[in-house]
């Protein structure tokens, strides 16, 4: 039976939390590795504030484009990433995602975690860009980053796995 109880792994959750949701051999039960080329479908679309998820921004500069930047910007220190809740001073739910420093560009903590090991509590990073870590799957995001083709191929093959892994308790978006 495949994992019914949230369609998408949690933004604020860091990588255990995401790691687990895809590699749940009741769901997906995709790789590490596949884990880490999934979420870069992420150089797609965009989060629509409060139409949608509450989050804000697209992940990177040409959101219709499918590419490794997600990886480029992921992991470049001169864009100064910081973690803020968009939601603050609102009567909104908190919403951390990290931000570059032109507040342009997003990513989650399910998408940061990818590259750094964030020490949530939480939501809250215990750490800021400069100073967390690298994650397990660091390696990984770097090899994306430097190779292009290397992820469009990897994403290619686990997008296929996914989408013929089908699901069989759909239900019509409201």
């Amino acid at each position: 039976t495949p994992i019914t109880t949230n369609a998408f792994p949690d933004a604020h959750d860091g990588l255990t939390e995401t790691l687990s949701f895809f590699t749940n051999p009741d769901g997906f039960g995709f790789t590490e590795d596949e884990i880490v080329a999934l979420l870069g479908a992420h150089t797609l679309g965009r989060a629509h504030g409060n139409q949608a998820s509450g989050f804000q921004n697209p992940w990177v500069g040409d959101w219709d484009g499918l590419d490794n930047a997600f990886y480029i910007d992921m992991l470049d220190t001169t864009l100064g990433w910081n973690q803020i809740d968009v939601n603050a001073g609102t009567s909104n739910d908190e919403r951390w995602q990290w931000v570059r420093s032109d507040n342009t560009k997003l990513m989650l903590n399910s998408d940061m975690c990818l590259a750094k090991n964030l020490q949530l509590t939480g939501a809250v990073a215990g750490c800021t860009y400069d100073n967390c870590a690298d994650a397990t799957t660091n390696s990984k995001v770097v090899e994306y980053a430097n190779d292009n083709q290397l992820w469009v191929d990897d994403f290619a093959a686990v997008f296929q796995k996914m989408i013929e892994h089908g699901w069989n308790d759909l239900e019509d978006m409201v």
